[in-house]
């Protein structure tokens, strides 16, 4: 960015919003609804026959962090006529609902066919009129600090709170002269773009980081350490060749399913959401679990067993109560717990999981299935070797993975601060 990019204006005035502050002095402030129509009525074009096809936007194909349309659902008119929230090119939807409103789900509406289309009902649209464009208007609603200021005065219960027609449309908003806010448009279009492009490419680096952490895992654990070792065909198709000392046994052979009841209301409950995935680590929570779990001790493994492919798998340092869809494993004296936890990480164990599962909606695999699944074993030292190399390597990738999340989450704060500046005139963009 240039030198001098952030000036301030000559004059200030104060907006009487709060969160706001002063605005600059030639800035109107008046109601949103002042300079953009709330709901407008958007009629269907009397050439559009029933079976014909429309853009549809449920509440996932709008972008959060960017405030962006992903991409269209294509739908018969007839499905969408009645009960949809409707809407035009050049108009700009906001969601009114938790937590996608605090998610910034806000996006300016183009590439719609035939002038037309539907969405949630959780959406609030906006129509600039001639002294707004939609770009600013976007730029504004989508902006944190407005969205933040507007969560105190959601409505409803949790899990169901809206953010009111009123609010929106009765909120203070400061309008620069067309002009201005084009200017000030085109420059955040390019600042954001560039900001987002670097964001990709340290986002592409980290992904390339954690496929590498999990190639390394799956080679180690099903290879071991010496290149060198004789291998043997394993007769179990996801593992293929073994080191040839290694013993072929089952999963129940390795493992201990604790069932038992747990009744003991001093220790702390775990659930699924606590265990991320992929990587085995703890997350805490405040989330209050109902019910009697399993019992569990230090260094006994918690599988996730609905919808394996998120491979949550925890390595136990604490006694707790597991909760929910969770197996609890008790590795027997023929196997570490840290290895076993590695084992279970490695996508080709995660894979032959996810290809058992039970259910479509809510696939589940069996402890059956894990029961009699074909593994390899090494001895205990080598397990030792494995399991300490791999912490030593994944570790090294871990904070990598850390320091590229650290960079990028920078650059998101960078992003959010550069918006609000300029679209409530905190700076001045165009002039050095």
């Amino acid at each position: 960015m240039k030198q001098g990019t952030f000036a301030r204006y000559e004059a200030y005035k104060e907006s009487e919003v709060a969160w706001l502050g002063e605005v600059p002095a030639h800035w109107e402030v008046k109601r949103v609804k002042s300079y953009a129509v709330v709901n407008p009525t958007s009629k269907i074009p009397h050439t559009l026959l029933d079976d014909d096809l429309v853009n549809f936007i449920p509440m996932t194909n709008v972008d959060g962090e960017l405030g962006r349309i992903k991409e269209f659902n294509i739908v018969p008119l007839k499905d969408v006529a009645s009960g949809y929230t409707r809407f035009r090119n050049g108009d700009v939807i906001f969601a009114k609902i938790t937590p996608c409103m605090e998610n910034g789900n806000c996006a300016v509406v183009t590439g719609l066919q035939n002038d037309i289309g539907f969405g949630s009902t959780e959406f609030i649209v906006f129509r600039p009129g001639q002294f707004l464009t939609s770009v600013y208007l976007h730029y504004f609603l989508h902006n944190g600090a407005f969205r933040k200021n507007a969560e105190p005065f959601m409505k409803g219960s949790a899990g169901q709170k809206r953010v009111t027609t009123l609010y929106m449309s009765t909120h203070g908003f400061p309008l620069p002269p067309l002009p201005e806010q084009r200017a000030i448009a085109a420059y955040l279009d390019t600042q954001t773009a560039n900001i987002d492009r670097q964001i990709a490419l340290l986002t592409q680096k980290a992904a390339h980081y954690a496929d590498l952490k999990q190639t390394l895992i799956n080679q180690i654990v099903t290879r071991g350490l010496d290149p060198s070792v004789p291998l043997k065909d394993s007769g179990i198709a996801w593992m293929g060749e073994i080191p040839a000392h290694w013993i072929g046994n089952r999963h129940k052979d390795n493992f201990i399913l604790i069932t038992d009841r747990c009744n003991d209301a001093t220790l702390d409950k775990v659930g699924l959401e606590n265990i991320e995935s992929k990587t085995g680590q703890f997350i805490p929570t405040d989330t209050t679990f109902d019910g009697d779990g399993t019992c569990f001790k230090v260094d006994d493994i918690l599988f996730g067993k609905l919808r394996p492919y998120l491979a949550k798998v925890y390595l136990a340092e604490f006694s707790g109560n597991a909760v929910g869809d969770i197996f609890v494993y008790r590795p027997r004296s023929n196997m570490l717990p840290k290895f076993a936890q590695y084992l279970m990480l490695s996508t080709r164990y995660i894979d032959v999981m996810n290809g058992s599962t039970i259910g479509a909606k809510m696939p589940r695999v069996s402890s059956r299935f894990i029961a009699n699944l074909p593994v390899m074993t090494p001895p205990l030292p080598e397990q030792h070797a494995i399991a300490a190399y791999l912490d030593a390597q994944t570790a090294q990738i871990d904070r990598i993975i850390a320091a590229l999340a650290t960079k990028i989450e920078k650059l998101q704060e960078l992003r959010k601060t550069l918006v609000n500046d300029v679209v409530t005139g905190k700076v001045r963009v165009g002039r050095s």
